[in-house]
């Protein structure tokens, strides 16, 4: 089972191995959105204020942490069910109806109490102009989220990175466009970009993939009855692991400051473009694996895992050999403030991949459970180290938080997977036997 094909006819196969194709595509397109996003960021700095800049990254956390929300797991159940399900319209009517309703209740329910939870961003409520454009750009980037994964459930991949490399390319000249806005202009030019790469994906790339389709506001409660136990799970579980991320500007900026804040987002940012290698290539094998449950899983398995360390080794050590020069394209209060943090979460990555193939191998055999406890365990070490190490030694302590988070839950489950590895093989000694 080669990483690297030897030759034109080894590379060919390669290539239409769909496990790799789709990878590859899921892989462009979120690379492509952290890459965009980094020279989105270098822009800002470059125009803003780093007030502007840090508050702006805040609102996009909250925003994000909000689409979380909303999401209620139905992404995970379009792609495990949906070649399972005869009424295949209906159900993608049904998500996208259903995600749009309660992204839309849960954005209320912020403004509402926002001076409680978040009273750094009381700015959101105070601006009648910046409150159109958070909640345009909540509900439109949660929709565009789950249309995202229509196209992996169908293994049309490329589609959904075409649809974001509209989104990436429109909001890139638009803050220099809206500079005189101030922080309103950060977050509209996101707003704009979002929308029309949403419309773009639905009117023009979705009727490729599903001929005669129409987009109808229609819940149908019997198709959301027979997923919801497998995206509530996916949901519980998506809010673990996304909550710590979110907050970690906000408790950044209670604790700190907001430069800081600024600081931390793109040194993630950067850390995230490498972290994407696990999960391009484990969301690929959760659709390969949706499809056909047995047929060549292990075997698929097994490839993931070589072809993620065989990628994510190297970008890890490039990551320490240039990373303080890539925090230069910000300016250099970045690459003083942010090199050490970006180092850490670069190691962390590494752990990182091993959870996320365990926990995909989970959501194929529907076994919930072990995906919640993995995330719920994540989040209280990572949320408590966090809040530890910010009060006592500053900044770096989120990145030496998130090593410990990851790592600990990585050596359980590397060791849960090793033992089902054994299993199998038994099992198969056995049956063989027989």
């Amino acid at each position: 089972m080669a990483i690297i094909p030897k030759n034109l006819k080894e590379l060919k196969l390669h290539l239409q191995d769909p496990l790799f194709k789709n990878s590859y595509f899921i892989l462009f397109t979120s690379g492509s959105i952290n890459f965009f996003g980094f020279l989105f960021w270098i822009i800002a700095a470059r125009y803003y204020t780093a007030n502007d800049v840090g508050l702006a990254t805040a609102i996009f956390s909250i925003s994000q942490l909000i689409c979380v929300f909303s999401s209620l797991g139905l992404s995970y159940s379009l792609i495990r069910y949906y070649n399972q399900l005869d009424n295949r319209n209906e159900m993608i009517n049904s998500c996208l109806s259903l995600v749009a309703l309660s992204t839309m209740i849960i954005t209320l329910v912020f403004l509402l109490g926002i001076k409680y939870w978040a009273p750094a961003l009381i700015i959101i409520r105070d601006n009648y102009l910046l409150l159109i454009s958070f909640v345009s750009l909540t509900i439109f980037y949660s929709i565009f989220n789950l249309q995202s994964n229509i196209f992996i459930a169908v293994r049309s991949a490329k589609l959904s990175f075409f649809q974001n490399l509209i989104y990436n390319i429109l909001r890139l000249p638009l803050p220099i466009v809206f500079i005189s806005f101030g922080i309103l202009g950060i977050i509209s030019s996101w707003t704009i970009a979002t929308f029309i790469a949403f419309l773009f994906g639905g009117v023009f790339l979705i009727p490729k993939v599903l001929p005669g389709y129409k987009r109808i506001p229609k819940i149908n409660k019997k198709i959301i009855k027979e997923i919801m136990p497998f995206s509530f799970g996916n949901y519980i579980s998506g809010i673990f692991n996304s909550f710590p991320i979110m907050i970690l500007p906000l408790m950044i900026v209670n604790i700190l400051d907001v430069e800081n804040a600024a600081y931390y987002y793109v040194a993630w940012s950067i850390a995230v473009v490498f972290s994407t290698i696990s999960s391009a290539v484990t969301t690929s094998l959760f659709a390969e694996g949706s499809i056909n449950v047995e047929e060549q899983f292990h075997l698929n398995v097994l490839k993931s895992i070589k072809y993620i360390f065989f990628l994510l080794i190297p970008t890890t050590i490039f990551i320490f050999l240039v990373g303080n020069k890539l925090l230069l394209f910000f300016g250099q209060p970045y690459s003083g403030h942010a090199t050490m943090l970006l180092w850490l979460f670069s190691i962390g990555n590494i752990p990182f991949a091993i959870n996320q193939i365990y926990l995909t191998i989970k959501r194929i055999q529907v076994d919930i459970k072990p995906i919640i406890y993995v995330n719920a365990f994540t989040m209280i070490f990572m949320i408590v180290g966090s809040y530890f190490f910010l009060t006592t030694i500053g900044l770096v302590g989120i990145g030496i938080s998130w090593i410990i988070s990851q790592g600990l839950v990585a050596l359980i489950t590397g060791f849960l997977l090793k033992r089902s590895r054994k299993k199998d093989i038994v099992n198969n000694n056995e049956i063989s036997a027989i």
